[in-house]
């Protein structure tokens, strides 16, 4: 596949994805030769990787949630800081792949093959490991909590430095220097300030859940449902229904809070590569 056409597929995926699939078209890359591929900061939430080569692609911060990636062949590969939250990646060859700092999150790793690659500080959290092949790889630091390594070749891996506990690499929302910590004041700045309209949303997020088939325990942001965020704010502002247009400009804020940490994430690795780089350490 060449540059244009990939260029072309990615554009109709973000459309199909901002236009919570009205318009565009889901990526379907199944089998498409994208060896070398620069696809870094890519959104290919939710796309069509089956079998496809990915060999030395560089995919640093991409986002790859919910990626169908069976059998892919992603050797090589950096997919250092890219998300791969829920994604199957059942057989797939991640052999010397880069996946520092990579989110693997309940990722389907069955029977796939990470011998070599580079896990550190990977979150392996709830992830399906069973048999997949391990040999050599460096897990220094990855959060293996609840991850299922049933049959899985550990041969010469290092697990003294895994971390295996739930507390050992929660998701930190606030600095842990204890003055930077208090100059955040969550309940005095906001919750005090605004009683009222945080009951609303309260109110406004278990109606949209129980709409959706969730409960009051399963209550969870599903990010998949909606994502025209600004332009729902817009139609919500026409109709004056003013807890909807809190509610979407605070998942606007929040998503694009995250899309800059992981800028800043996907710079530190770039910086760290070229300073390996340097040094002669790759």
């Amino acid at each position: 596949m060449n540059n244009g056409e990939l260029d072309e597929v990615l554009e109709q995926h973000k459309l199909w994805l901002n236009t919570e699939v009205k318009e565009g078209k889901k990526a379907n890359l199944r089998d498409a030769d994208l060896s070398g591929a620069d696809l870094s900061g890519a959104d290919l939430w939710g796309a069509d990787l089956r079998s496809a080569d990915l060999r030395y692609a560089n995919l640093i911060s991409a986002d790859l949630e919910d990626a169908h990636l069976e059998g892919a062949n992603l050797s090589y590969a950096d997919l250092s800081g890219a998300d791969l939250s829920g994604a199957d990646l059942w057989g797939a060859d991640l052999r010397d792949a880069d996946l520092r700092y990579a989110n693997l999150r309940y990722a389907n790793l069955e029977d796939a093959n990470l011998g070599g690659a580079n896990l550190r500080d990977a979150k392996l959290e709830g992830a399906d490991l069973r048999d997949a092949k391990l040999e050599g790889a460096n897990l220094k630091g990855a959060n293996l909590w609840g991850a299922n390594l049933e049959g899985a070749d550990l041969y010469v891996t290092d697990l003294s430095l895994v971390k295996k506990s739930v507390g050992d690499d929660k998701v930190k929302h606030l600095p842990e220097d204890s003055k930077a910590r208090k100059d955040i004041p969550i309940y005095t700045g906001v919750i005090k300030y605004f009683p009222d309209a945080f009951v609303e949303l309260a109110k406004l997020s278990l109606r949209g859940g129980v709409q959706h088939g969730q409960t009051r325990e399963t209550l969870h942001w599903d990010r998949e449902k909606s994502t025209d965020h600004l332009d729902a704010l817009c139609r919500h502002m026409i109709d004056e229904d003013w807890a909807e247009v809190a509610w979407r400009a605070l998942a606007n804020l929040q998503v694009q809070i995250e899309k800059e940490k992981k800028q800043i994430t996907r710079k530190a690795l770039e910086d760290l590569a070229e300073l390996d780089a340097r040094s002669g350490l790759i």
